[in-house]
């Protein structure tokens, strides 16, 4: 979601199309396209954990997920159409992680049946959102 660190996947996709396509560059440097992870929304995040402080049971644990898994790929490359940018993804040796699961999704029904949570924001909407965000930032001016 928005605000969320460079330092995760998400946002540093975004942060550089969207440099490169102020720059006029028509490339970004990525790692791993091919791993799959089960992206939630920051924002359906602490709605969950609001819950659990409120109806949730202590010492229990709860998988605060949306059930689903994205490649890298799918991901980047919403990120460049939402973008409306003309780039092309170079893979970059040292982005990769040199010990990564291929595929990571959890289990949220716990977090359904207990709390009567659910993520509630498509993964369309969180991209678009951190998209704005760092638009705001990289403007120039």
């Amino acid at each position: 979601g928005p605000g969320q660190s460079e330092a995760y996947v998400v946002s540093a996709l975004a942060k550089r199309v969207l440099r490169a396509k102020l720059l006029g560059e028509s490339s970004i440097p990525v790692g791993n396209l091919g791993s799959k992870r089960d992206f939630t929304d920051v924002r359906d995040v602490v709605r969950a954990y609001r819950k659990m402080m409120d109806v949730g049971v202590s010492g229990q644990t709860y998988n605060v997920c949306s059930g689903k898994s994205y490649s890298i790929s799918e991901i980047a490359e919403q990120i460049i159409k939402y973008a409306d940018a003309d780039i092309v993804l170079e893979r970059d040796p040292s982005l990769a992680r040199d010990v990564e699961a291929s595929e990571t999704y959890g289990d949220s029904s716990k977090c359904c049946n207990e709390l009567s949570w659910k993520p509630l924001i498509p993964i369309s909407e969180s991209l678009q959102s951190v998209l704005e965000w760092w638009s705001d930032r990289l403007r120039p001016g």
